[in-house]
């Protein structure tokens, strides 16, 4: 490394140039201006080479210091019709220059600042001569590759993506293709994509030189991605084009996290219309994912069933190989809906769907039961009642019991008094021994909790209410000694803790209003037993 730390910088600028003003250089460390001022200017030292340019010696502290980077510039003063500016060479930071500390003399040519042999070309390409200009372009990329890349970088695509000319933006894909390999960037949220993939309307690789194929499948891969995830829909268009750029559907993958909102979903749903005839000839297994994927992004039952009915292709090969991922999406579909919505979208199936899905619409109704602590609104039990009764759903008699025992163990009044129309349902069938034990119990915990929800201040409505229910149940339990025993033991355990005026209260409702004998003479029974106990008839 040098000692004195003194440097002379040699130069060829173009010929005239001191007609546009000072030639000077400016770098990034105070001996040179900090690239703002210019303190180092230069001179021509032979008046027979105009285009030969020399500083002074300068002397630059280069201790501890690393990387001093330069640049040759022509500096233009203030004057009355100017304002000051600095010109540098070249065209950004790539060209700038790095100072050569173990030699004083440094010895460079002027970079130029213009490189228009790239606007040349897109600007004489037209529709017959794509093929051709790319071959141009290439050349420029063999033979000035520094210059051709700078003038080619993004600020050209975006200067000029709403060209009209297909062509031209067939073109500029081609340079976003070279420029996303060379750096990785990822294009910005306002980049027109939808622009330049409205140009591969009709794209076929043998547009373009053959040796292209890897840059504008980057290219298109790149825009896919970036307008589906701006939510746009131009990208579909990748569809029609799968075969000559993508015919594996790999793009499919880049979009495995795309999520649309209800509105933008149906609006996508709507789109595929136009695009299904263009995936009836393609390979069975692409489409077989192209099917899996559509299906696992609608996450709405409107828009599943229209897709299902209006996008997809059916036979029985592709039923029997899509149908489960078809069912597992109702599944999803339905987790979030309440009872209003659950009854709503199944009697909106088509008849020959509601046996297939009747599985998914049942195990949600038994999931919203399971979980059914909270309000429910008479809209919802009025729902829930229509499922339960819902032939079409084919509720097996396992079920049936599984519903009893959920409902038995509600703490939610609404739902308690379900239990005696789901039970009646379920004596209407066969029963094995361990089935009606397991229904003896339920009836047991359901009257029980049934009771504690009545809580009523008044004991007399509470006594009514509690017989009254014994008079629904009586038609089908009548008959089940065992049930009808445990029932009424409870009804008759919990009217004695009552207080006698409230018991006397009760006789008119009960006699008046309960029609049933048997429910009738319990009661009776019940109140003479409670007299004879405090009254006997000795006294």
């Amino acid at each position: 490394m040098m000692e004195n730390n003194k440097f002379i910088f040699n130069v060829h600028l173009p010929e005239n140039i001191e007609k546009i003003g000072q030639p000077v250089v400016v770098g990034g460390v105070v001996e040179l201006g900090m690239w703002r001022t210019p303190i180092v200017k230069l001179r021509q030292p032979y008046p027979h080479d105009p285009t030969y340019w020399q500083s002074d010696p300068v002397i630059i502290n280069i201790v501890d210091k690393r990387n001093i980077y330069y640049k040759h510039a022509i500096y233009i003063p203030k004057s009355s019709l100017k304002k000051e500016d600095i010109i540098y060479e070249g065209t950004s930071d790539l060209d700038n220059r790095a100072l050569d500390f173990n030699r004083s003399s440094q010895f460079a040519i002027w970079k130029i600042n213009r490189f228009s042999f790239v606007d040349y070309i897109y600007d004489s390409l037209n529709s017959d001569n794509l093929k051709d200009k790319i071959l141009e372009y290439q050349h420029l990329l063999t033979h000035y590759n520094n210059f051709t890349i700078i003038a080619s970088r993004r600020h050209f695509i975006l200067r000029h993506s709403d060209d009209e000319l297909k062509e031209k933006r067939l073109f500029l894909c081609l340079l976003l293709g070279y420029d996303i390999q060379r750096t990785n960037d990822v294009l910005d949220n306002k980049f027109p994509s939808g622009s330049l993939l409205n140009a591969l309307e009709d794209y076929k690789n043998e547009a373009l030189p053959l040796d292209t194929k890897d840059q504008m499948y980057t290219a298109i891969m790149t825009l896919v991605h970036h307008n589906a995830f701006q939510m746009k829909f131009d990208w579909l268009i990748i569809f029609i084009i799968a075969i000559e750029i993508d015919p594996n559907y790999t793009f499919i993958v880049r979009l495995k996290s795309l999520k649309y909102s209800d509105e933008n979903l149906a609006k996508f749903v709507e789109k595929c219309k136009t695009i299904k005839s263009y995936n009836e000839n393609i390979k069975f297994e692409s489409y077989i994912k192209i099917t899996k994927w559509l299906i696992q992004l609608c996450h709405n039952m409107d828009s599943l069933l229209k897709l299902w009915n209006d996008v997809l292709f059916h036979n029985n090969e592709i039923d029997r190989t899509i149908f489960k991922n078809f069912i597992d999406q109702i599944r999803v579909c339905v987790s979030h809906y309440d009872a209003v919505a659950l009854e709503y979208h199944f009697k909106r199936l088509p008849g020959d769907f509601q046996y297939d899905v009747s599985e998914v619409f049942r195990s949600h109704t038994l999931s919203l039961l399971e979980g059914s602590n909270g309000k429910w609104t008479n809209e919802n039990i009025t729902a829930i009642v229509i499922l339960l009764h819902n032939d079409s759903l084919h509720w097996s008699k396992d079920e049936v019991i599984q519903l009893l025992v959920i409902i038995s163990q509600s703490h939610t009044l609404e739902l308690l008094n379900l239990f005696p129309g789901i039970l009646n349902d379920c004596f209407c069938s066969d029963l094995t021994d361990t089935k009606e034990k397991k229904i003896s119990e339920c009836c047991v915990v359901w009257f029980k909790n049934f009771i504690d929800k009545l809580n009523s201040s008044n004991e007399s409505d509470l006594i009514f209410l509690m017989f009254q229910r014994l008079e629904l149940v009586h038609p089908f339990l009548s008959q089940r000694i065992n049930i009808w025993q445990n029932l009424s033991d409870i009804v008759i355990e919990r009217t004695k803790k009552c207080q006698e005026n409230q018991i006397f209260d009760a006789i008119k409702l009960v006699v008046v209003q309960i029609k049933q004998n048997d429910v009738k003479k319990l009661f009776l029974d019940t109140v003479k037993e409670i007299l004879n106990k405090h009254y006997p008839k000795n006294d």
